[in-house]
Parts: structure tokens; sequence; C-alpha cells
């Protein structure tokens, strides 16, 4: 594939290490020695490069070691001690990583941001090698019958490859916008056939949440990208028909209802009472108003990380002693007030700085600031309907995100001040 104005012979060690953690952790999570090993290359070679240039702390490093400093003070008031510290395994580990990875972006910002983006895009071709070579033909079988358990990881693409169905979605999701970004960027076709296939893995998946991120992001891309307001209003026109001629498609024809139109139901019976809510929404919904009533009970500091499980399941009668599959919920239950100011921050001010400087970042990188912008949106909206914060996918990207936002904010400044001069 063409890349932009570097070529992959150009790669450092350094790149070679950030690769090999993004294909380890998304491509071959189901192989946990190549997981492990891609993770301490990273760390021996990102430990050598701060040993030499120091560590740049920023914004992004002081809240997020808050965050986990408060997450671990938060053991002496946790009902359930365990349950914490086994929350904070993936959080420490999580946190060191997006730490180190900030590193990496310290020289040559933006070059290193396109080699990350086309790093993803790898890593989802070779998942998608995986995925057909560990799903066997009886598995593809049993995921195109029809069903009506919209509860159940059972009858799903993921767990072959060691990916719940809605993480495998939202990875697929994500990785086929930044497809669409090279294609629209590049103008090759083997991006555009990229993006053809995860979308219909992503159908096979039947995440709820994965054909959303999808549509609306494909969707807000091609309305952000052309820019003018004409052409914006055509395109949004165009997209509004695209969202009713898939409506209709998902409802309508059989094998799109069974895949996945079955469990829209459910999302549509919130704001359509002719559609009945499936036991995922109802369990989700409640778990959402338990939540938020111990937050309620312990406004502050909130009751631990990780035991909104222990009380959903042990004091309130819950079905598990599960999360409560909302992000926002988890850490406010957990942490408080505190907790989430210190866990939102970034992410809230990264969003606040795209909104203002728009159009200074529209007019310097155009195709870049647009990715930005709909990746970090639908980043923050998926954290209704996913506890990501010991997600890795998630808290990758959101570093790339936040060292493409630096790049934006410090080139257009220098741009406007040539302009000026």
């Amino acid at each position: 594939m063409r890349m932009s104005n570097y070529s992959i012979k150009k790669s450092s060690i350094e790149d070679f290490c950030v690769l090999l953690l993004i294909i380890s952790l998304f491509s071959l999570k189901s192989i946990p020695g190549v997981m492990y090993i891609g993770q301490i290359l990273f760390l021996v070679i990102i430990a050598i490069k701060i040993n030499k240039e120091g560590i740049s702390f920023n914004y992004y490093t002081i809240f997020n070691i808050m965050f986990l400093i408060w997450s671990i003070i938060s053991i002496f008031w946790s009902p359930k001690q365990s349950s914490t510290i086994k929350a904070l395994k993936p959080l420490l580990q999580l946190t060191v990583l997006c730490i180190c990875l900030l590193q990496y972006y310290r020289n040559n910002c933006l070059e290193k941001i396109e080699k990350t983006l086309y790093y993803f895009c790898i890593s989802s071709v070779i998942l998608f090698i995986v995925i057909f070579l560990k799903t066997p033909i009886s598995s593809w079988l049993e995921i195109i019958k029809e069903t009506t358990n919209a509860s159940t990881s059972a009858g799903r693409l993921g767990p072959t490859v060691g990916f719940q169905p809605n993480a495998l979605g939202i990875i697929l999701s994500f990785s086929s916008i930044i497809w669409l970004y090279l294609f629209l960027k590049y103008k090759n076709k083997f991006s555009a056939f990229m993006y053809l296939i995860l979308c219909i893995l992503i159908i096979f998946t039947k995440s709820r949440k994965a054909l959303i991120v999808l549509l609306i992001g494909s969707l807000m891309y091609f309305i952000l990208y052309k820019g003018g307001k004409k052409r914006m209003i055509m395109m949004t026109i165009g997209a509004i028909c695209g969202l009713a001629i898939t409506y209709w498609s998902i409802l309508n024809i059989p094998f799109l209802y069974n895949m996945i139109g079955f469990r829209m139901e459910g999302i549509f019976s919130i704001f359509d009472s002719a559609y009945v809510a499936d036991a995922s929404v109802t369990t989700r919904s409640d778990m959402i108003n338990i939540g938020i009533n111990l937050f309620a009970e312990k406004p502050i500091h909130g009751v631990g990380l990780g035991n909104f499980s222990y009380y959903y399941y042990y004091l309130l009668g819950g079905w598990a002693e599960t999360y409560s599959h909302n992000n926002y919920v988890e850490i406010l239950s957990g942490l408080g007030l505190i907790g989430f100011y210190l866990y939102y921050f970034i992410p809230f001010k990264m969003l606040y700085i795209m909104i203002i400087r728009r159009k200074q970042f529209f007019s310097y990188n155009r195709e870049l600031f647009s990715l930005i912008l709909i990746l970090l949106s639908l980043r923050l909206f998926i954290d209704y309907g996913m506890v990501v914060y010991d997600d890795e996918f998630i808290q990758l990207l959101t570093v790339i995100l936040y060292s493409g936002i630096c790049y934006l904010n410090f080139g257009s400044k220098i741009k406007n001040k040539e302009i000026i001069n």
C-alpha cells in the first residue's frame, strides 16, 4: 500500500516494536506468548529511549498517573479488596504501555502517527487471516443460523480468536474507518477491499455497538472529508438516505435480520414502543440505575475500583458478579467524582480543543482532523455501552488521538504565524 512521503524502509527498531505491540494485542491475542513478547520488547526499547532522552511529562501522563494512584487508594474503602486488586492489574499494565507509547511520538510526530495508523491496518489484515484460519466451518454455520438470543456470545464471531464478540466488533469497526481514511487519501483499491471485508466481519460479530460505530463513523467521515457547506449539505442528505436504506435492509432482508436486525430491535425499543427490548437492553438499563444509586451514596470517592460487581451480585441480586457495561457508570460508582474527573479530563479536553480550533485544524490538515474528530467522538460514545478503562485497543487509540491533536495544535499555530508574518 502506498503511504505518504516516507517509506517502510525508513522504519526504525522503535517502529518495529510498535508494530509488534499492536499485532500482538489485536491480532494474535489468542497466542499469549506472542502478546507478552510484543509488550516486553516494546517496553525495553522505550525504556532505552527514555534513558537517553528523558521522559516527557504532559497532561496525559500526569492525569493517567493520578488516576492510577486514586484507583490504588480506593483499596482502603473497597468492601471487596480482591476485586479492586484484580481490576488494578490491567490498569497498571495499560498505564505503563500508554505512557511509553506517548514517548514514541516525541519526534517526527506526524510521520509516526501515520505509521501507527498503517500498523493498525496491517494488524487488521492479520486478524482477518487469523479469523479464517482459527474459525472452523461449523462455527460459521452456527453464526448464520437464526437465533433470538441477544444476550450471549454464542453463535457470534469472536471466541474462536480469543475475543468477546463486542470487543472484536469494536476493533473491526474502528479499523474499518482507518481503512476508509487511507482509501480517500491515497485512492488505492486494497484499502476499499479491506474496508468492505471488515464491514462483513462486523455483521458476523452481531455487535450492535460495532455496527453503529461503523455506520456513524463512515458517514461522518464522508461528510467532513470534502468540506464546504454545499458539499456537506449534499453529503448529509446522502448520509440520511444511506441510514434509511440500512435501517430497512437489516429489518426486512431475512439474512441481515437474522444476523443483526433482531439485535438492533432492542436498541430501537428505546425510542419506539413498537419494538420489544431484549434481555440485554433491559439488564444494561438496570445496571445503569444501580450504578447511579451507588454513586449517589458515595459521590466523592465511590465504592472502590471494580466493586460495582460486588454490590450488583451480592447485595442487589444481580444475575452475575460482573461490571456495569457502561464506563461512565463504572467510574462514577467505583471512584466517584474525583476518579471521574481524573479519567475523563483528558478525552473531554481533547474534544473541546478539536471543537474550538476546528477551523484552524481543518485548514491545516483536513484528512487527519476529520479522522481524529470522528474517532474521538466515537470513542466517547462507546463508553456508554462498554467498560473501556482497561481495554487495550481503546486506550492505545486514545494515545494516538492525543498525539494527533498535539501535532495539529502545534502545526496550525506555526502556520498561522507564518501567514501573519
